[in-house]
């Protein structure tokens, strides 16, 4: 039976007589020491040195399922608040009747090694206190009964989300891979994925997340500000405000329109040789055939679109075999003369300051779109040489480069225009050819430092090996 979501002021030991639960879309349990020992302190000054005090610890949000309470916000306190009382009961001999999160099992890595960790750091929180086991009950006690919560309970998924985003687009609580995590997971679990499907999308998401910020960086760096600049909207910075431009065609929604009717049956088509061993033994191409620009399906397919781009960008711009492209990116755009593509030295000592990132990145990003149009096999160096020309001009030009300076610079948003629109490459030619037309000779007062042999390479004076 649903009823409109209620708001409650209660304490600790009221929400603790709830069976718990732990939503398979939620982010891993991440509190590291230094929140842990934030909360203790809290705990102890406000509660146990102060003998009538309630203590506001912040809301939390319940979708009451049925028997179930998941925790849609507030789980990285009611976890440590579990792990607290977990301590105190295990080698304190603490009573207490809280059943908090004691009968969650985590299955994820991260929150496993935080939770033996942080246990750790609680241990030896409580053994630098002068405690003794009278201490100890009375603390316990307070925080039962004198640690207060705002709860906001309701029985919709979709209204624990609603609150969920709102609640932490004005705090700081998540990033927007977490709650995009959450909502693809959520759309999975609507479109009847089991829970293992969950799982594995969940662990590779956050396996991205760790390894290097690669899901971060192709979020923030290239997906969005190629969506975004494609469509001529002058943005730049990826923040949790922005993650409705990964949120699109939902497959459980009933209401079905005409746009959406060609993706629907892509999702389909693909779904389906996958599972036909038939068309498997034919080779017939089962994965979906993702364009960076196309509308987000949520769920899975979601999930499989960032994971096909991190591959993509991967082999692109990191591949280790030898091959055109990449030994051009090396040397031409990090100073790399390892792998030379030019005949001779290329010095770029500077690449990694501020402005030079943002034009190495709006490179880039012409490239993978190019690439996600045409395919690798197509990008010859005619067009990856007249990119950087057209992109490296803007360092030439400028001695300090804004997020403003690439949003506003038209020889390298004009390529998010052209190249969607283009059938074949060959129509890029009329805005692809560059030259530069300087009429000051390189000094260096004249140009930013660590730029010469840009300066040489634009003006035609170093050649390709």
């Amino acid at each position: 039976m649903n009823f409109i979501p209620y708001l409650e002021e209660k304490v600790l030991e009221q929400i603790g007589t709830f069976d718990l639960k732990i939503p398979k879309y939620q982010r891993p349990y991440k509190w590291r020491k230094e929140h842990v020992i934030q909360l203790l302190d809290d705990l102890y000054e406000n509660i146990y040195q102060k003998p009538n005090n309630k203590y506001r610890a912040g809301s939390i949000i319940i979708h009451q399922d049925g028997n179930d309470c998941n925790v849609v916000d507030g789980q990285q306190r009611l976890t440590t608040l579990t792990l607290i009382f977990l301590f105190l009961k295990r080698q304190k001999n603490i009573s207490s009747d809280l059943k908090l999160l004691f009968g969650t099992k985590f299955k994820n890595i991260i929150s496993k090694n935080n939770i033996k960790y942080n246990y750790k750091v609680i241990e030896n929180w409580f053994n630098s206190k002068s405690f003794d086991n009278k201490d100890l009950q009375y603390f316990a006690k307070k925080i039962e009964t004198q640690l207060q919560f705002v709860q906001v309970t309701v029985s919709k998924q979709d209204e624990a989300f609603q609150l969920f985003d709102s609640q932490n687009s004005r705090g700081k609580a998540l990033f927007p891979e977490d709650l995009l995590k959450a909502f693809h997971l959520r759309e999975m679990e609507k479109d009847g994925y089991p829970e293992i499907d969950l799982e594995k999308y969940s662990i590779k998401w956050e396996d991205y997340i760790l390894d290097e910020k690669k899901l971060i960086n192709i979020l923030g760096h290239h997906l969005f500000r190629i969506r975004k600049w494609t469509k001529g909207d002058k943005e730049y910075s990826f923040s949790k405000f922005h993650i409705n431009e990964f949120k699109g065609i939902s497959l459980s929604s009933k209401n079905m329109y005409n746009y959406d009717l060609p993706f629907r049956v892509l999702e389909g088509y693909s779904q389906n040789t996958q599972n036909d061993r038939l068309l498997r033994n034919f080779h017939i191409p089962n994965k979906y055939p993702f364009q960076l620009t196309m509308p987000i399906i949520n769920g899975k397919n979601f999930f499989e679109y960032v994971f096909h781009y991190l591959e993509l960008n991967e082999e692109l711009f990191y591949k280790t075999e030898k091959n055109r492209f990449n030994s051009f990116y090396n040397q031409l755009c990090f100073g790399n003369n390892t792998q030379k593509y030019l005949s001779e030295d290329f010095e770029y000592e500077k690449s990694w300051r501020t402005g030079d990132v943002k034009v190495r990145n709006l490179f880039e990003n012409i490239c993978l779109l190019y690439v996600d149009r045409f395919g690798i096999g197509n990008f010859d160096k005619v067009y990856f040489e007249e990119f950087y020309k057209n992109a490296y001009q803007l360092r030439l030009d400028n001695k300090a480069i804004s997020d403003n300076s690439i949003l506003n610079y038209k020889k390298g948003q004009k390529f998010f225009k052209s190249i969607p629109n283009s059938y074949s490459p060959e129509e890029l030619h009329s805005d692809l050819f560059c030259n530069y037309f300087s009429e000051k000779k390189w000094a260096e007062q004249d140009f930013v430092s660590s730029t010469e042999d840009i300066y040489g390479y634009l003006k035609g004076g170093k050649n390709a090996g």
